[in-house]
């Protein structure tokens, strides 16, 4: 995915539209613009890439499972079908197209170049997809981070070239860690798992064991038995529950019982670790020194979020994804910050917190602009130089 914000113009588009093959065009401030500030559209699609044989950068051994579909070069027959672009994104191959992408508009735009600042805004989001399918201490993983290196390096050759060392910054994070796959760290001794969500169709019989255990202590707590084809919990996952709205109007519970009765429940299971209400979280009644309910809390929204939040014991899942993240323990919520540009201290580290939410803040200081309202970060003036 990639999000450009160039003077006069601002670009966004999603993989879907890398695998299709195609250059977008622009979303100008001031109507419709030709594609990527004029010219005609340069395909940078995959193309020829479908059907070749996945080889490692470093040969220590073959990668298990790297081989593409040999897939139409045909854009709507690739775009057509989500599961091939799925198997796109989870290969190093869409790192390489997204950095072409990046190399075409920094000289279709001329980034870097005009009276004011420009944004590019990356995300090589195959390193996350190929985590989630082989696990983050995998060789697929490992071989996918060098070759986003490559990427990285061919990225900063072109600013070089274009607008020069000292003409720009550059800022590198994460949205997330990860954990390693349950069944590793079982097999090292550690208490680990993954917890059985699945709904089985709304048929408790077919329900993944912990996800029934649940429904059947509902039921104790509220005094209510349900069918087997009826159940208190419409979404289970994520690190919420949704509630069934229309269950408890039907069975005339009201829902701030059937929450506090779900979070009882979850708190008795195995592999959680915390469980809060959503009204607990946003009236603040936890402990001020409580990380876990803080980052709960922090991740609760009024009306979009569950009824219920929990977090995981640590090296738990409640997924079926070989590993996953999404969770308040520390391995998914430390990430780096590299910054790198005119004024950084080369080689310094800061021994202090700082968060990905401390970026905006920062390059408005070193833009010397209004930070974007509503920030919530703060300038790190340790990468600046100056108070």
């Amino acid at each position: 995915m990639m999000h450009v914000r160039s003077q006069r113009s601002a670009l966004w588009w999603a993989l879907a539209l890398v695998v299709a093959g195609c250059v977008p065009g622009t979303r100008d401030e001031n109507g419709p613009g030709p594609p990527f500030g004029g010219g005609p559209p340069k395909r940078l699609g995959p193309g020829p890439m479908f059907g070749a044989a996945t080889t490692s950068v470093k040969p220590a051994r073959p990668i298990t499972g790297g081989t593409l579909l040999a897939l139409s070069d045909e854009r709507t027959a690739i775009a057509a079908d989500p599961d091939r672009d799925r198997i796109f994104v989870a290969d190093y191959l869409a790192s390489q197209v997204l950095a072409d992408l990046a190399l075409e508009l920094i000289d279709r735009h001329a980034l870097g170049r005009g009276p004011a600042p420009d944004l590019l805004a990356i995300s090589f989001s195959s390193t996350d997809y190929v985590g989630h399918e082989y696990g983050p201490d995998s060789h697929e993983l490992l071989d996918t981070y060098a070759r986003a290196d490559r990427e990285l390096a061919r990225l900063l050759a072109k600013l070089d070239a274009a607008v020069g060392a000292e003409g720009y910054a550059l800022v590198i994070c994460a949205d997330h860690g990860a954990g390693e796959a349950p069944e590793k760290l079982i097999s090292l001794g550690y208490d680990a798992g993954r917890l059985e969500t699945g709904g089985g169709g709304g048929h408790r019989s077919k329900m993944g064991r912990d996800r029934r255990a649940i429904e059947q202590a509902m039921d104790e707590a509220l005094g209510k038995k349900l069918g087997d084809d009826e159940r208190w919990i419409a979404h289970f996952g994520d690190g919420e529950i949704h509630l069934d709205r229309a269950r408890l109007k039907a069975q005339g519970v009201e829902l701030r019982a059937a929450a506090e009765a779900a979070c009882a429940a979850l708190t008795k299971q195995r592999g959680i670790a915390a469980a809060f209400t959503k009204t607990q979280l946003l009236e603040g009644r936890f402990a001020p020194n409580d990380r876990v309910a803080r980052a709960l809390r922090l991740s609760t929204h009024p009306l979009r979020s569950g009824d219920v939040a929990f977090a995981l014991k640590p090296f738990w899942l409640a997924s079926r994804l070989t590993a996953s993240h999404g969770t308040p323990n520390l391995y998914d919520q430390r990430v780096p910050l590299l910054w790198m540009g005119p004024g950084v201290p080369r080689g310094r580290v800061v021994d202090e917190a700082v968060t990905p939410a401390d970026v905006a803040p920062t390059l408005a200081a070193m833009l010397r602009v209004e930070p974007p309202a509503g920030c919530e970060g703060r300038v790190l003036t340790q990468v600046i130089g100056r108070p």
